[in-house]
Parts: C-alpha cells; sequence; structure tokens
C-alpha cells in the first residue's frame, strides 16, 4: 500500500514496508508513517481556472484502524488562469 513516510523531515510517498500493515519492528524513532486522506474536488471553472494539489499536510490524528499510522491530508487549490492565459485561451 502506498503511504506518506516522514523521516527526520523529508516527506516521501512509499510503499509500506509489510503487506499486512502491522507495525515494523525495530522502527527508528524518527520515521513515521501516515495514511493519505484526499479532499474532494471543488467545483471549479476550467475556462478560468485550474486544480491544484497540494503538498501532504501530516497531522496527528491516529488512523482507527492502525493506531500506529497517522492521517496526512492533502487538499485542493483552485487556482485562477492569468490574463495571459485567458487571452490566450480567447484566441484559439
Amino acid at each position: 500500500m502506498k503511504v506518506i513516510k516522514s523521516d527526520n523531515g523529508i516527506v516521501t510517498e512509499c510503499d509500506y514496508p509489510r503487506d499486512d500493515m502491522l507495525p515494523v519492528v525495530g522502527l527508528d524513532k524518527s520515521i513515521q508513517y501516515y495514511i493519505l486522506k484526499k479532499g474532494d474536488k471543488p467545483d471549479f471553472n476550467p475556462d478560468y481556472e485550474s486544480l491544484k494539489r497540494s503538498e501532504p499536510v501530516l497531522t496527528d490524528e491516529p488512523v482507527p484502524d492502525y493506531p500506529h499510522f497517522k492521517y496526512a491530508v492533502k487538499t485542493w487549490e483552485v487556482v485562477r488562469h492569468s490574463n495571459e492565459q485567458l487571452i490566450a485561451k480567447l484566441n484559439e
């Protein structure tokens, strides 16, 4: 399963080392694994806006079924197209 791993502040997406999702024996205390929660996509107008995915925000909220995991949350941001992008789109 893909998870988010934090190791001394370095955050990466990786495969969890155990298929059964049980705790890793002898895990270094500086390593914390997170299960990713993805926010819903907001409504947006693709003619004027686009969606941008956020970097994962690491939380202290434990995962009920796997208390050795915490949640990481990714949300969406609506980004308005620049004037140059809008003008180029109109001229297509």
